[in-house]
């Protein structure tokens, strides 16, 4: 039974990330960048205020989200180039 619901939830992903994807990609992205901004004020004010060190937890979380948030960017125009491909075809078949 939960292999099934994990498998309806997974097809349901892919669905939405092949026709919308920056609403799979963009909140994951804003998720790793308050992960990262959340690693890097801990670091900052609770563990050594005296000195300024960022956190590889941080860096990762940043890069990564910055990294997602392209790979939304790409399949969003991925998409659109799809949508509009399907719209010419079918102009031409009227």
């Amino acid at each position: 039974m939960l292999r099934n619901g994990i498998k309806f939830g997974l097809i349901i992903l892919r669905m939405i990330a092949l026709f919308a994807p920056l609403r799979v990609f963009f909140p994951v992205s804003v998720m790793m960048l308050l992960l990262a901004l959340i690693s890097f004020l801990i670091s900052f004010f609770v563990t050594d205020p005296s000195r300024f060190h960022i956190p590889n937890s941080a860096v990762i979380l940043f890069v990564g989200s910055i990294i997602v948030f392209m790979f939304g960017l790409l399949a969003e125009q991925l998409a659109a180039l799809r949508r509009q491909l399907a719209a010419v075809q079918h102009h031409q078949e009227m």
